[in-house]
């Protein structure tokens, strides 16, 4: 009886699956338009010349700064002024100020990230396809890179922005898909976590090509 209660449990799941696809597929799914999206932004880089991908970069963060412009120049004549010998309450009537305006940059900042994602997730797969065929020395030999990111890649990717575990098999890419996201959030000029990989080839290798368009995206020093 227990037996013929699994089989119908598990047929009654294949149906459904069939039917309606797995949460995976059905996930995916939601994704696609910004897919679409980055495909077509893809499409108007390839043209570029190299050092055009390259410059998309510093365009993005100086179409961020205009935003910010008004607020980090506050947060800049707060921080001098609280350098300053004050009252008490007037220092921190300075520091409630100081921390409203920080978080306001942080609120323009994070809205900006998720209107340019799919541009920015396009210049890093443009840079990917011109980085084909290229070779770096890697852990004492040439190696040839040859990844471009694959659409369910780039959905891993925009799942990682937006804060949530994008769960994948061994060799389905996890390190180039953490690249992208990566990439964007290293627009606003913040730390933002480093990518790791017990793997040590593609770690290396990532390191190569993702100085095409990531070095010039995070800040120096």
């Amino acid at each position: 009886m227990l037996a013929f209660l699994k089989n119908l449990f598990a047929s009654i799941v294949g149906t459904v699956k069939k039917a309606f696809g797995s949460q995976a597929d059905r996930e995916f799914k939601k994704g696609t338009p910004i897919i679409d999206e980055i495909n077509r932004h893809c499409e108007a880089l390839a043209p570029l010349s190299d050092a055009e991908l390259f410059a998309r970069t510093e365009q993005f963060r100086q179409r961020l700064r205009e935003r910010t412009a008004a607020l980090t120049g506050e947060v800049a004549e707060l921080e001098t002024s609280l350098r300053g010998d004050l009252e008490p309450g007037e220092r921190e009537g300075l520091n409630d100020r100081h921390q409203a305006v920080e978080e306001e940059i942080h609120a323009i900042q994070a809205s900006f990230l998720d209107e340019v994602q799919a541009e920015a997730f396009a210049v890093v797969r443009d840079a990917c396809r011109r980085l084909v065929g290229r070779s770096w020395d890697v852990m004492g030999g040439a190696e040839e890179w040859f990844m471009q990111p694959y659409d369910v890649q780039l959905y891993g990717g925009t799942v990682l922005h937006s804060g949530k575990v994008a769960e994948m098999a061994t060799g389905e890419g996890k390190t180039l898909v953490a690249v992208a996201p990566l990439y964007l959030n290293a627009l606003t000029g913040m730390v933002v976590t480093s990518l790791r990989t017990t793997i040590t080839w593609p770690s290396a290798m990532l390191c190569g090509w993702a100085a095409f368009t990531i070095s010039s995206a995070c800040p120096s020093g």
